[in-house]
């Protein structure tokens, strides 16, 4: 089956008429942790129910006196995602917004194999988490519009997974796909080369991980493979810190050569560079990832950012506010992404997501949930 250029037939009919008019979560997560590796903090953390269940517990009687501190949330945190399935979450999401939203879940392949950067076990394959998501968008087809996470290291993942996506397999479930380079490869790729070639000639969307954050992972050296002009790379790095594995693997100019080569590519940048490096803009350092990501949105037509997991700073509000009403490829180019349930480690994902609409306003949120993802995903 050939993929189609248009959006509306790769996805159901119900799924765009919905998503045309309403407003759209572009980054949120209902994986839970069967999905997650117990070797991915860097140590053999038993993942087991009973474990997490005693964390659980810990954090959330450590401050008796408080239900509004750090410990409690990442007790909460641990709550969602050790005992509430996939649906479960996904509901509980539902829950947060007007009946009509949209939601744009991203998978996660943090499948252990010998080619990766995490060690450990997972309680559940990757191929589940597909078949899990299949079945949600069939119960919910008007309110879900997941994307695909993509490993290139994956033995054929063109042919097992990014092509039955989008073709007839798992056809009109995903709209788009997944990076996630902080486990240990570069957009660069060869094979992800392959895939954005394919991206961009039928405008399919990406959404990477992009922000300052620390990476885990049971690796110190990497083999690392990328394209440069007509040529394949092969790379033997060692990195001696989650820092120093993030700078590598997340840094923005790791897109360059990909969008020279695809300057058309429909790509996210998310997360806007994160904490970290928007605390530098904000105290005046413009050598931040927010400002390379703003200079690839200013000169690549379809390059965007979101604004997920910074909602929770009021200080980043008044730095978007300004970008927005200074900046015209900002006001344009910034999606609406929750993270959720990622958030909620840094407090009640309500209040969250209240503070962040009220104090933006309807103007800039409808912009940045409907005519701004709309353009991104291509309806």
């Amino acid at each position: 089956m050939e993929i189609s250029t248009s959006i509306k037939d790769r996805v159901r009919d119900e799924t765009f008429s919905t998503a045309k008019t309403s407003a759209i979560d572009i980054h949120c997560h209902v994986f839970n942790f069967d999905n997650i590796p117990d070797g991915f903090l860097g140590i053999r953390l038993p993942f087991t129910k009973r474990f997490l269940k005693f964390v659980s517990f810990i954090l959330h009687h450590l401050n008796p006196f408080s239900h509004k501190n750090i410990l409690d949330n990442y007790g909460y945190f641990i709550d969602v995602g050790r005992k509430r399935k996939p649906e479960e979450i996904t509901l509980k999401l539902f829950d947060y917004y007007p009946q009509d939203t949209v939601f744009c879940p991203l998978l996660m392949d943090m499948q252990p194999t010998a080619d990766t950067g995490i060690k450990g076990k997972v309680h559940k394959d990757y191929m589940d988490q597909i078949l899990d998501m299949v079945a949600l968008v069939s119960k919910y087809p008007t309110k879900l519009m997941p994307f695909v996470a993509i490993d290139p290291r994956r033995k054929d993942v063109i042919e097992k997974i990014f092509l039955p996506c989008f073709q007839d397999v798992y056809w009109k479930t995903f709209v788009g796909i997944k990076i996630y380079p902080s486990i240990g490869y570069l957009p660069s790729h060869p094979i992800l080369m392959e895939i954005f070639k394919i991206c961009e000639e039928k405008g399919i969307p990406v959404i990477t991980h992009c922000s300052y954050t620390q990476t885990y992972s049971s690796y110190r050296d990497f083999t690392v493979q990328h394209v440069e002009g007509d040529k394949i790379i092969t790379d033997h790095v060692h990195l001696c810190t989650g820092d120093a594995i993030c700078n590598y693997f997340n840094h923005p100019r790791n897109w360059e050569p990909v969008l020279k080569q695809f300057p058309n590519l429909r790509l996210d940048l998310a997360h806007f560079g994160g904490d970290i490096e928007l605390k530098k803009w904000l105290k005046g350092d413009t050598n931040n990832w927010g400002c390379r990501i703003l200079d690839l949105m200013e000169r690549y037509p379809n390059v965007y950012t979101d604004c997920a997991f910074i909602m929770h700073e009021p200080k980043f509000f008044k730095l978007i506010e300004k970008l927005i009403f200074s900046n015209e490829v900002f006001r344009n180019k910034l999606l609406y992404g929750s993270d959720y349930y990622m958030i909620v480690t840094e407090g009640a994902f309500r209040a969250l997501k209240t503070n962040f609409t009220t104090t933006l306003g309807d103007e800039v949120m409808n912009q940045i949930s409907k005519e701004n993802t709309r353009a991104f995903l291509g309806i």
